[in-house]
């Protein structure tokens, strides 16, 4: 029994000999590097991260930017060679591998590395280290590039990741900023463009990052109420250093802001924002062109930009004053949205990321049409918002009855409409069925 009791001891670690060897007087000999709690572990861990990284990436660009002649060396050589460092030769990459280094060269030899590697507090890693098998084989819908737009990752694969995501599952839903104007200007890197800003771009990357499952995206890892955060946070500073200028693509990250918040659960906070945006939208003349500011001269583009904006601020606030059940203190816009353009519309649509591994044919995205039926069905529910939430309580209930049944009258004029020119595919799009 005794002898089963020593045999169960286990090396307790620190300086040698420790407590359980000199109990079972056995020999002292620990690997700290073996005890994942430790510092030590956490380096090695960050170590053999940062080493497989260099290595892929190292391997990607011989692969990228080879001959044919070349690429066959390559590939010849990894078949033949089941060393990394071997590989990572011939590809330029790291040559070290970190599994070959001892737990001493990890240490660093010093005492005071050798005390504190007893204590478990956390060690935190880098998050762009942190490389999912989702991220490597991802292959965004549209490259875009980091800088100059936000300060808070140099991941151009990770923008274009969140550009992707926000266009194809946000952006269509309730259009705020034109997606073929804004990533031309994005694709630009212009920094003073008129239909984006870095302010504009975070607040999209934030908005974005509530689709995401990348690691990079969670500012705190793992929390997901994290999401978006830091861009959010980059957002906000980049909004307060403005000192509510009034622009175009400002009155875009304002809404947006608006609601990432709400996505957040701070309803409150996304409606006092979403306030701002509506005075600002104002103020600028978005809704009467009589308050335009003026000597302004407007092109086209920026008519129709302008058009898009106003327009999706006007549902976006339609539909939160229906949460709050009261009715919009808000005109509808003076402008149109340009319904001619649809036939020449080229922008597609596909189901990113899952076209990373199903294969489907992209079909026209058919934004205008989208956008214009949405407009107006909340021409309708506007209406349907004053009659329950401001005049009810004066009207008698014939009266009732009778805007009753003129408001089902409008809507299934509008539902018929809809179905009419909406084909069997596009109820996979989801801005086509969020209508139905």
């Amino acid at each position: 029994m005794v002898i089963d009791f020593l045999l169960k001891l286990q090396c307790s670690g620190g300086p040698p000999p420790c407590k359980s060897c000199k109990i079972a007087d056995a020999e002292c000999v620990f690997d700290e590097s073996l005890d994942l709690r430790r510092k030590v572990a956490a380096k090695r861990n960050l170590e053999e991260l940062s080493y497989y990284r260099s290595l892929l990436y190292a391997l990607l660009e011989s692969l990228r930017n080879s001959d044919e002649t070349e690429l066959n060396k390559i590939l010849d050589h990894i078949r033949g060679s089941p060393s990394l460092n071997s590989i990572a030769a011939i590809v330029a990459g790291p040559t070290i591998d970190p599994s070959d280094v001892s737990s001493e060269d990890l240490k660093g030899g010093s005492e005071e590395s050798s005390s504190q590697a007893g204590s478990q507090e956390p060690v935190y890693l880098d998050i762009h280290s942190r490389i999912t098998m989702e991220k490597l084989c991802d292959i965004p819908l549209v490259q875009v590039p980091a800088k100059p737009w936000t300060a808070v990752t140099h991941d151009g694969q990770l923008v274009s990741h969140l550009v992707s995501l926000y266009f194809t599952w946000d952006n269509p839903l309730v259009q705020i900023v034109d997606q073929k104007v804004f990533l031309e200007h994005m694709k630009a890197g212009k920094t003073n463009s008129e239909f984006c800003t870095p302010l504009l771009v975070n607040s999209v990357l934030a908005m974005a990052s509530v689709y995401s499952d990348f690691p990079d995206v969670f500012a705190v890892p793992s929390e997901v109420a994290s999401r978006g955060r830091h861009f959010l946070m980059e957002a906000e500073r980049l909004w307060r250093a403005e000192e509510g200028q009034a622009s175009l693509a400002n009155i875009q990250a304002v809404v947006l802001m608006s609601y990432v918040l709400k996505s957040q659960g701070k309803s409150q906070l996304g409606w006092l924002m979403l306030k701002q945006g509506v005075q600002l939208a104002q103020d600028f003349g978005l809704f009467q062109a009589s308050r335009a500011v003026p000597h302004r001269t407007w092109s086209v583009q920026s008519q129709r930009v302008a058009a898009i904006t106003a327009w999706g601020i006007y549902i976006m606030n339609s539909q939160v004053s229906m949460e709050l059940q009261r009715a919009p203190a808000l005109k509808h816009p003076d402008s149109n949205l340009f319904s001619e353009e649809e036939a020449t519309e080229k922008t597609m649509w596909s189901p990113y990321p899952l076209t990373n591994r199903l294969d489907y044919v992209r079909k026209p995205a058919r934004l205008r049409y989208a956008m214009r039926k949405l407009a107006d069905l909340t021409l309708i529910t506007v209406d349907i918002q004053e009659l329950l939430f401001e005049k009810v309580f004066e009207t008698a209930v014939e009266r009732l009855w009778a805007a009753a049944g003129v408001f089902v009258s409008r809507l299934e004029t509008w539902l018929v409409d809809l179905k009419g020119a909406m084909e069997d595919e596009d109820q996979f799009m989801p801005h086509m069925s969020f209508l139905r």
